[in-house]
């Protein structure tokens, strides 16, 4: 503890917000490493055995299409 009390507050204040700072950017990671996984889980599922056109289509309508790029979505943003 620093003898002078401002210093001890200035000290404590700084110590404080770097904290919810951490946990600001930690949370932020860690959403983004989640959406990624989770990205990369639905890429698959068009190769899982037993997991055909029908029960893809329900995925996309339940997720939403903006979140799955088609074949012919894809072949348009190419040209």
């Amino acid at each position: 503890m620093a003898k002078n009390p401002q210093i001890q507050a200035a000290y404590n204040r700084g110590k404080s917000e770097g904290y919810k700072l951490g946990l600001t950017h930690g949370r932020t990671e860690g959403q983004a490493a989640v959406a990624l996984a989770i990205a990369g889980k639905l890429e698959q599922l068009p190769h899982v055995k037993g997991f055909g056109p029908k029960t893809l289509e329900k995925f996309i309508e339940y997720f939403g299409k903006e979140y799955f790029i088609t074949k012919k979505d894809d072949k348009s943003n190419e040209s």
